[in-house]
């Protein structure tokens, strides 16, 4: 369904398929799957969300999508949250023109909404888009916040001199501060 969504070809999804789970499923398969699927979504995205997440972490994911005959670049926004008993959740997600401030507000305000105030909320960590970080200011405003692990070694990683002779080098070293159990 995937396959379908991010508008593949019939051929190219026959092919995903079959080295997926060794056999190829039609065109017309995949839209009835997607039918039964709509009632779930509908309840996920509508649902009632309990207030015992105690990190958040947003993020876009940016895939193409087939909107009439053309493929268009859409991101994909989520909150993933981690409860108070440390486990992960998808808490919420939506297809976004871009990880504008008004798309990600109309997110976190929708989660809001349904029941995440945010008082067990010790942390969100972001990438850094300056849409998501204003977003967060405007219905968490207490909330703290920060550059997600996986970003800031992104980001060091490419500001680094003489890759090859540092990189190694540096990168234990950042990974030792990470996996520090204390300040």
């Amino acid at each position: 369904m995937l396959a379908m969504l991010l508008g593949l070809s019939v051929r190219k999804q026959r092919k995903f398929f079959r080295s997926f789970i060794g056999d190829a499923i039609s065109h017309t398969t995949a839209s009835k799957l997607i039918r039964t699927l709509e009632g779930d979504l509908q309840w996920f995205r509508t649902r009632k969300i309990e207030d015992k997440y105690k990190y958040l972490i947003l993020d876009g994911l940016w895939v193409k999508v087939k909107d009439g005959n053309k493929l268009k670049e859409k991101v994909i926004l989520f909150v993933l949250g981690i409860t108070l008993d440390n486990k992960k959740e998808i808490v919420a997600f939506r297809l976004a023109k871009g990880e504008t401030e008004e798309e990600v507000t109309a997110l976190l305000n929708d989660v809001y909404r349904r029941g995440l105030e945010g008082k067990h909320l010790k942390l969100i960590a972001l990438d850094g888009a300056k849409g998501i970080r204003a977003a967060i200011n405007m219905v968490y405003p207490y909330a703290k916040w920060q550059l997600c692990y996986v970003h800031k070694l992104r980001n060091l990683n490419k500001h680094i001199r003489h890759k090859i002779n540092n990189r190694p080098r540096i990168m234990r070293q950042v990974r030792t501060i990470y996996d520090s159990e204390n300040k």
